[in-house]
């Protein structure tokens, strides 16, 4: 029930931000970040796969809705940095721990890439 719960705000949250999207001539970039440090929810799980459900789940909205389209990642090192970050009108989060993200790259996404957005 609580990852039911944890979706649905999620949904809820990214359907106000593609309602302010809906103007955009192309469909927003989105970095959906799935990795886990710890407990792994069994819904960013990958279990081999290519895509975890929750990955599979929001790539296919965005598909039908034609609003966003999302490259997810579950290496957080190599993928939110500050020059990375440049390439996306949205980012998700569905992680546990402590993520490997570079200090400078913390600073710029809450000092300056939130502050665009």
């Amino acid at each position: 029930l609580k990852m039911f719960a944890r979706m649905a705000c999620s949904l809820g949250l990214l359907l106000v931000w593609s309602a302010a999207l809906a103007v955009a001539a192309e469909p927003a970039r989105a970095l959906m970040l799935t990795q886990s440090k710890g407990f792994t929810h069994g819904s960013v799980n990958r279990k081999d796969q290519e895509r975890a459900p929750a990955e599979i789940a929001m790539i296919q909205l965005g598909q039908r809705t034609g609003l966003f389209k999302v490259d997810c990642s579950q290496d957080a090192a190599a993928d939110f940095t500050q020059e990375n970050l440049k390439n996306y009108q949205l980012v998700m989060f569905y992680t546990t721990g402590a993520l490997p993200i570079a200090e400078a790259d913390l600073d710029y996404f809450f000092k300056e890439w939130l502050t665009t957005k």
